[in-house]
C-alpha cells in the first residue's frame, strides 16, 4: 500500500468523475488517507489484475453500485470489484442514493443484507462517512497517548475468572459475559491501532486468572502469601505492559497490584485504614476478605470515602454503576486498571477510554498529578432488559469521569 489509501469504485461518467470523488475526498481531507480509483493507476496498463491488486493494497473499498442508465439499476463492474473486494476480506463498503435503494436490490437482492450507507445528497453522503467510516480508521491523538505502550509494544491483558466448585473435587473457571465482552472490544480496539506488525499477530496477549479455592476458602495467610508472591513474581517476569480487568473481587491481580501502588497490604481489611476509598458490596462475591473492598449489607453500595463513610460513587440497580481507572507504572511495568464495580461498568471504561477523546484527554492530562495521583472515577449509566423467556441482560448507555472525586 502506498501510504494510507482507500479505493473507491464507481460507474464512470462525469457527475460521479467529479461531484462524487470531489465529496468524498472532502470527507477524507482531515486524515492521512488518500482515495485511489481504478482509472488512475500509474503503472502501465489497465488490466483486470491490476485493478484486483489495488483493492488488495488498499486498506478498505468504498462502493457505489448505482447506475445512471436507464435499463440498469447496478453498474456491473463496481458489482465485480466490489466481489473480489469481499472474496479478499476487504472491509467493503457499499453507498447507495436512496432513491435507488428499491430497484437496485431488486436487480441484485444478493445485497439487500449487506450493511450500507444510503444517502439523500452529497452532502449526506460526507456526514455519513465522517460519522460511519472514518472513525474505524482513525484514532484520535488523546487514545494513542493513553494506550501508547500496548499500540507500539503489546502487552498482555489479565481478566479474573470466578472458580466454581462442582461435584466431588471438579471445579471450573467462568469469566463473567461483560468481563468478556469488555476484554473483547479493548483487545480488537488496540489491534486495530497497533503500530507494529508483530504485535497485531502475537504480542497483545489475553490471560485469565483465577483465584484457587484453596486460597479462596483458606484462612491460611502462609497459603495466601504464597499466592500473592507468585502472581507478583509473575508479573514482574513475564511482560512489560499490563491491562488488568475487573475489580479486586473479580481479579486477584488488581487487588495485588493496587495494594502495591498504595502502599498497602493485599486481602487484609486491617490494612483499609491506610486508604482514602474504597468499595462496599451488599452482596459477597468470594469468602477471601479484600483491602479495597468490603461486604456490608447495612451499607449503600458504590465507591466510599473511607475516611468520611460518604459515597463518593453510588452503585444503584438498574440505572448507575461506578468504577476506578488507574495508570501506573510499577516495577518498572506499565499498567492500567480498569476496577469497575460489576460487569457493565468496566464495559463503560473500556467505552470512555477507546471512544470519548475528551475524557480521555483529561485522563492524560491530570493522571500523575497531586491531585488525581493514583486514579480517577467514573460513573456509568445503564438499563436492564428483560425479553420473555430470556436472562436479563445489560445495556450501557453512558460513562464519564467524576472530575471532582479525588483518590
Amino acid at each position: 500500500m502506498k501510504g494510507k489509501e482507500y479505493f473507491v469504485a464507481h460507474e464512470f461518467c462525469k457527475d460521479k468523475n467529479d461531484g462524487l470523488r470531489r465529496i468524498i475526498e472532502s470527507a477524507f481531507k482531515e486524515t492521512e488517507f488518500k482515495a485511489r480509483y481504478p482509472d488512475r493507476i500509474t503503472e502501465a496498463g489497465f488490466t483486470l489484475q491490476r485493478i484486483k491488486q489495488d483493492i488488495l493494497s488498499t486498506e478498505f473499498g468504498i462502493y457505489d453500485v448505482c447506475s445512471k442508465k436507464k435499463n440498469l439499476a447496478v453498474n456491473p463492474n463496481v458489482i465485480f470489484e466490489l466481489g473480489v473486494s469481499i472474496g479478499a476480506k476487504k472491509d467493503s463498503y457499499v453507498i447507495v442514493e436512496k432513491k435507488k435503494t428499491k430497484k437496485v436490490f431488486d436487480q441484485i437482492s444478493d445485497l439487500a443484507g449487506f450493511d450500507r450507507i444510503e444517502y439523500s445528497s452529497l452532502h449526506d453522503l460526507k456526514e455519513q462517512i465522517k460519522k460511519r467510516i472514518i472513525p474505524q480508521y482513525t484514532v484520535a491523538k488523546e487514545f494513542k497517548t493513553f494506550w501508547s505502550p500496548f499500540i507500539e509494544e503489546g502487552g498482555t491483558i489479565i481478566v479474573g475468572v470466578q472458580t466454581q466448585h462442582l461435584d466431588g473435587d471438579t471445579t471450573r473457571n467462568i469469566m463473567g459475559e461483560y468481563d468478556d465482552i469488555a476484554t473483547s472490544n479493548l483487545r480488537s480496539f488496540l489491534l486495530s491501532v497497533a503500530e507494529s506488525s508483530v504485535v497485531k499477530s502475537q504480542k497483545l496477549r489475553v490471560k485469565h486468572l483465577p483465584m484457587p479455592l484453596k486460597v479462596d476458602k483458606s484462612k491460611n495467610s502462609r497459603e495466601m502469601n504464597k499466592y500473592i508472591t507468585f502472581i507478583k513474581e509473575t508479573l514482574k517476569a513475564t511482560d512489560k505492559n499490563y491491562i488488568l480487568i475487573g475489580m479486586q473481587a473479580v481479579n486477584p491481580a488488581t487487588e495485588i497490584v493496587v495494594s502495591e501502588i498504595y502502599g498497602v497490604k493485599p486481602f487484609d481489611p486491617r490494612s483499609r485504614k491506610g486508604l482514602s476509598s474504597g468499595y462496599v458490596i451488599n452482596k459477597p462475591r468470594r469468602k477471601t476478605e479484600f483491602t479495597f473492598y468490603k461486604n456490608d449489607k447495612g451499607k449503600d453500595a458504590g465507591i466510599l470515602d473511607i475516611k468520611t463513610d460518604q459515597v463518593l460513587a453510588p452503585f444503584i440497580k438498574g440505572k448507575i454503576s461506578c468504577g476506578i481507572i488507574i495508570k501506573a507504572n510499577l516495577w518498572e511495568k506499565n499498567f492500567v486498571i480498569l476496577s469497575g464495580y460489576n460487569g457493565i461498568a468496566t464495559v463503560g471504561a473500556v467505552e470512555m477510554l477507546t471512544k470519548d477523546n475528551e475524557e480521555v484527554d483529561f485522563i492524560n492530562r491530570n493522571i500523575g498529578e497531586k491531585e488525581f495521583e493514583k486514579g480517577i472515577l467514573y460513573r456509568v449509566r445503564f438499563r436492564i432488559d428483560k425479553e420473555p423467556n430470556q436472562p436479563y441482560s445489560h445495556t450501557f448507555m453512558n460513562a464519564s469521569l467524576i472530575k471532582d472525586k479525588i483518590l
